[in-house]
């Protein structure tokens, strides 16, 4: 009996697991020597084994809180720990490869692996069994992968196809912003070393034979994935199926994902438990049924034993098939363990289940602890097995059709309650946004696309493989998808569809699920006792200080702040003033389709990450993709007060774009050239001189300037403003123009920063906002050069990431302010 009422951790299993887990988390941001960790980890089981001797010997001894509780935990800290510092080693593979490769055109030996990505004109996919060769003979056999790009309408080798070409192997770069996502760690967390390209007519294949089963099974999903979008009409409605049944998402666009996500049923386009407990309990029931017929199973009671193991074969096949996602190899081991108890005929719980599932794929991968898909599938099946623990669903007694459809409903409301609950923090902290509609969508989703179209599609698609008639299944099932992603779409453009408060931290997701335990983890019927309140005090006392952490926060620096923000190849400012005003100068941008939305990954994280919901000023110094594509985001995210933006930019078909967007929802539109007076915000001066009424010959020479006049310093925007439109104001405004801090005109080229106007602004500090190795090769030797010769120090985002200055009274505090290791812990 727990005599504290504590129902959840009734199972010993949950501590160690979360005790291995903690050693893992601890590994990877800050590990120790392995020999400590080794050597702790065997002093600690030697302990064990002194506590099992004396409980055996029935020691008093062995009942203290050291050997039954403490102990125990620690030693699986520190196992955690060892299994953690795994992670790392990506990390130095991939220096070792940037050491060998030296930016290089090196020769590339591989084999190509995973499931093709089709994307406008190109194809990705992946190299294994790599080898690389320089010029100079030396060679190196590269352990992990390559993110391999073909260029061109020719199409991917087959999976297992060995190929040959000469490329550069470039590294993965971060935009390296406080809160920013860490895509070089994520790449290496997934085993990819580093990105290579060919065009489709310099790749030569070696031999298309796959060497293991690994491409077999790649094969053979793409055969399954070629054969489904082939049976069905609706391209998206193929999509999906093909992430439904395969695991296959690179056909589904970004938009309609986007539409799922916002609808909260994304779980519904991932292999779950669903999938393989169908699969399983089909294949389960058939086998046993059948094995009735057969005297000899059934006078010994073997039938369910010797139907359990085609049932995990088929299970662990499909899981194969998959590709491996965290949700199916969860399912599939859940699965295999319950198997396994029925055959041994053993008792066991879901719990116990769960947490072997869970330990297993930690033990196997640490770098799990991390992925999304596993952390959602895991406390989403903690989340219902605790709810229904809490609040059970029975239908004995239940009598009539309205009472049990009643019932169903209800579980099915409790399911996709309770799931979406425990999956909230999770997303809140990736994401940003939680979908405040799923537990809707997903009573009609459900039923539709779970129970109805996922049977039909998979009975479907076995069907296919020898008779027609399974194509004509697919084709239905392919009609119920259509519906599916209608209502998805419909669903998501919902005004209300999102919740976003922004970017949680890792402690307030930790608070966040104290409180879900302190109501569902206690027996209610012991009320508050000692434990829950104690418990429920932390919580409140935890929760008091960070809110108040964040209140003082959102009142704004003590000086203005100016974030000069690393968007590759753009410009983007951010500026915090005393008193909690927010300004945005430019929102960087790439002008080619299908890029990556800067908005999006870089400006809307950094906001979150401060918990910014209202900008007080957007300011668009002129309309290039590269200065302000970024903000179209921002417009249906956040409160945006004022637009400034030049009246020469609306003669752009950008900026009458950008206008309308904000103009739509609310937003003042300002051209703040065209006043005389400066504008002042929170004690802070802008001081505009141009370009006003004046027209130039180029779009980059109309961008706005003007100089941010704070109590302790100064800083002066000019856009991409070059030769002309420099000289101008130069002989225009003269000293007016002299500021303590220069942003550098367009992005360092040599057309701008010219010696005339270098010398009126007479500045000590220059930005310079330019992308890694960018194709421009800005910064431009000779600004360099002339900036040196002025004996002005240069901060730019391409060598150090995001750049930050404090105006602060003693002076202006300056420097790299890139992803730190800390961001977002708490």
């Amino acid at each position: 009996m727990n005599p504290y009422g504590i129902t959840f951790w009734q199972r010993p299993a949950i501590p160690l697991l979360l005790a291995f887990a903690a050693g893992i988390f601890w590994a990877r941001f800050w590990p120790l020597p392995a020999v400590w960790m080794l050597l702790a980890a065997l002093t600690g089981f030697g302990l064990l084994v002194l506590y099992l001797c004396l409980f055996l010997s029935r020691c008093s001894l062995s009942r203290s809180f050291f050997f039954s509780c403490f102990l125990p935990i620690l030693c699986f800290i520190a196992v955690g720990h060892l299994t953690g510092l795994q992670v790392h080693g990506p990390e130095r593979e991939a220096l070792r490869l940037a050491a060998f490769a030296m930016d290089d055109t090196v020769e590339v030996t591989g084999r190509i692996h995973g499931l093709p990505r089709p994307r406008h004109g190109r194809t990705q996919s992946h190299l294994t069994r790599v080898e690389i060769r320089r010029d100079s003979g030396e060679m190196i056999f590269l352990e992990g992968r390559l993110m391999f790009t073909l260029v061109g309408e020719g199409e991917m080798p087959l999976p297992g196809s060995l190929v040959h070409f000469k490329g550069k192997i470039r590294p993965f770069d971060n935009f390296e912003n406080p809160g920013g996502f860490n895509y070089r760690r994520f790449q290496h967390g997934r085993g990819i070393m580093g990105r290579i390209w060919s065009r489709d007519r310099d790749l030569e294949i070696l031999d298309t034979e796959p060497v293991n089963i690994v491409p077999r099974v790649d094969r053979f999903r793409l055969f399954l994935g070629e054969k489904i979008r082939s049976c069905v009409q609706d391209v998206d409605a193929g999509a999906v199926l093909s992430a439904m049944l395969i695991g296959d998402r690179g056909h589904v666009t970004p938009a309609l994902r986007e539409a799922y996500t916002k609808s909260g049923i994304a779980h519904l386009m991932a292999i779950s438990g669903l999938h393989v407990g169908l699969l399983a309990g089909a294949v389960f029931w058939l086998t046993e049924r059948l094995l009735r017929w057969f005297r000899f199973f059934t006078e010994r009671g073997l039938t369910r034993r010797v139907a359990a193991l085609p049932a995990l074969v088929i299970a662990l096949s499909y899981a194969m098939i998959s590709g491996g996602a965290p949700s199916a190899l969860r399912a599939v081991v859940m699965v295999a363990c319950g198997l396994w108890v029925l055959v041994m005929h053993r008792s066991t719980d879901v719990w116990s289940l769960l947490v072997l599932a869970a330990g297993l794929l930690l033990a196997a991968d640490p770098e799990r602890l991390v992925n999304v898909g596993f952390l959602l599938s895991v406390t989403a099946v903690a989340g219902l097995i605790l709810g229904f623990q809490r609040y059970p669903q029975s239908f004995a007694g239940a009598k009539g059709f309205r009472v049990k459809a009643f019932l169903w409903l209800k579980g099915l409301f409790k399911t996709s309650f309770f799931a979406a609950l425990f999956t909230a923090p999770i997303c809140l902290y990736v994401f940003r946004e939680v979908s405040l509609i799923g537990i809707a969508v997903n009573l009609v989703m459900v039923p539709l696309m779970g129970m109805l179209t996922l049977p039909l599609a998979m009975s479907g698609l076995f069907l296919s493989l020898f008779f027609r008639t399974g194509e004509v299944i697919l084709q239905m099932a392919g009609v119920l998808t259509s519906w599916g992603n209608g209502l998805a779409e419909f669903t998501g453009s919902l005004p209300f569809a999102v919740l976003q408060p922004g970017a949680l931290t890792l402690l307030e997701v930790f608070i966040f699920f104290g409180f879900i335990l302190l109501w569902l983890g206690f027996d209610s019927k012991k009320g508050w006792h000692r434990s829950r309140v104690i418990l429920a005090l932390f919580l409140v006392l935890l929760l008091t200080g960070d809110i108040l952490r964040w209140t003082f926060s959102r009142m704004g620096p003590g000086s203005p702040v100016v974030t000069m923000l690393d968007v590759g190849q753009g410009s983007a400012a951010g500026i915090r003033l005393p008193g909690g005003a927010v300004m945005l100068v430019d929102g960087g941008g790439f002008p080619w389709p299908d890029s990556m939305d800067t908005g999006r990954i870089i400006l809307s994280p950094w906001l979150d990450f401060q918990k910014i919901r209202t900008i007080d000023v957007l300011v668009a110094s002129h309309p290039h993709a590269d200065h302000i594509k970024g903000f179209f985001h921002l417009a249906e995210r956040y409160r945006v007060k004022e637009l400034w933006i030049a009246e020469a930019a609306l003669e752009e078909s950008m900026g009458q774009e950008l206008v309308a967007a904000f103009r739509e929802r609310g937003t003042l539109i300002r051209h703040p050239s065209m006043e005389k007076d400066p504008i002042e915000i929170k004690g802070t001066m802008f001081e505009f001189f141009g370009p006003g009424e004046l027209r130039f010959s180029k779009v980059n020479d109309e961008s706005l300037v003007f100089r941010m006049q704070t109590p302790h310093g100064s800083m002066l925007f000019t856009g991409d403003a070059e030769r002309m439109a420099e000289n101008h104001y130069a002989k225009t405004h003269g000293n007016a123009l002299a500021s303590d801090v220069l942003l550098v005109g367009h992005h360092g080229s040599r057309t701008s920063t010219q010696a005339s106007f270098l010398q009126v602004v007479n500045p000590s500090l220059a930005l310079i906002s330019c992308g890694i190795r960018n194709r421009y090769r800005y910064p431009s030797v000779e600004v360099l050069r002339r900036l040196e010769a002025s004996g002005i120090k240069v901060f730019r985002t391409d060598t150090g990431g995001a750049v930050t200055l404090d105006f602060r009274e003693e002076g202006i505090g300056a420097g790299h302010t890139p992803i730190g290791r800390w961001d977002r812990l708490w």
